[in-house]
């Protein structure tokens, strides 16, 4: 087992040899292995009653989906269940904003063999919230990377999350600044949210 420490909260994680080695495998030029692992880390702190969900805004090509797909199946989370929202090539590629490719995506689902665990919503983040259930355990926001875009994720999304779940943000970077300043605007102290990590990615528990 490997522990895992989140800053600034300093709470601690177990993790199996076997999800380290599983972010290693998976690491990318959009998340490295440092950061996958805190997100499986996440994962393993999120509530699960086996109702909960993963939802991730902007999946790109799918990696950190079948990441997280096969993190589940090693945590034992039977029946848990990934929906990404991506509009893929029904938005054109935009300044700061990767697209995603469905086809890809669909590849990169089959050849791990998760398609019972990932299921992909073809929509604006925006337009899909409607349907997504109030039973978020861990949602993934990495879709727009504008400030605009952000804050809406937030606002629309963070309500569905559980007491106790997690909201997971990458890019808390200066070369996205919308991401920073939408971060730093929603999550403030009248919030039902406390901060379990912040560095170049940020992750917000959800209070009881």
């Amino acid at each position: 087992m490997n522990i895992l420490k989140f800053t600034p909260s300093q709470v601690e994680v177990e993790l199996p040899e076997t999800v380290m080695a599983l972010a290693k495998q998976f690491r990318s030029e959009m998340m490295d292995e440092g950061e996958l692992a805190h997100l499986a880390a996440c994962l393993a702190l999120s509530p699960w009653t086996g109702k909960e969900i993963v939802v991730e805004i902007g999946t790109y090509i799918g990696i950190t989906a079948a990441f997280l797909a096969k993190t589940l199946r090693l945590l034992g989370r039977e029946g848990g269940k990934i929906l990404s929202i991506d509009p893929f090539e029904r938005l054109p590629q935009e300044e700061l904003n990767a697209q995603g490719s469905y086809s890809k995506y669909l590849e990169t689902i089959s050849k791990n063999m998760v398609e019972d665990i990932c299921l992909p919503l073809i929509a604006l983040s925006g337009q899909a919230a409607p349907v997504v259930p109030e039973k978020i355990g861990l949602l993934i926001v990495d879709g727009s990377h504008l400030f605009p875009g952000v804050m809406q994720d937030l606002e629309l999304y963070s309500p569905k999350v559980v007491p106790g779940g997690i909201v997971f943000l990458d890019d808390y970077v200066p070369p996205y600044p919308g991401v920073q300043r939408a971060i730093d605007e929603f999550f403030t102290p009248d919030k039902p949210w406390s901060i379990l990590h912040k560095t170049y990615f940020v992750a917000m528990r959800r209070n009881a």
